[in-house]
């Protein structure tokens, strides 16, 4: 039997309501980033479900419950060209989402986040 593994498909999106942003953070000089931060307008959340597949076949579990009633996530979504994306792992520099009333990070903050990702990268490309 092959390896079970798990991805999130799209169910429901829900609009977020204005003020909601989502901080990225950069080493690299980018394009709309200032000092390293760059904030974006939130455009809402994804609701998705979870879908079991086979690894090697990449089928979908056909023993897995239907989608009304799988586990659910509710997860930021971000623009990806012309399509909405999670934002989750596979967005490195994703730092935080903010709400309206919530300040935007200062420069301190900024480089504080990015001295930590850079120890934290380097403490996983040492060698064991």
């Amino acid at each position: 039997m092959s390896p079970t593994q798990i991805n999130w498909l799209d169910h429901d999106f829900r609009p977020a309501p204005p003020g909601w942003r989502v901080a990225h953070v950069s080493e690299i000089d980018i394009e709309g980033y200032t000092n390293g931060l760059f904030i974006a307008p939130l455009p809402g959340w994804l609701v998705q479900v979870e879908n079991r597949f086979d690894e090697r076949t990449g089928w979908n579990d056909d023993d897995q419950p239907p989608r009304a009633q799988r586990e659910r996530r509710i997860i930021a979504a971000s623009h990806s060209g012309s399509q909405l994306e999670a934002i989750d792992y596979q967005y490195e520099s994703f730092w935080y989402v903010l709400s309206p009333d919530e300040p935007d990070p200062t420069p301190a903050e900024t480089r504080a986040e990015l001295t930590a990702r850079a120890t934290r990268t380097t403490q996983m490309e040492a060698p064991r």
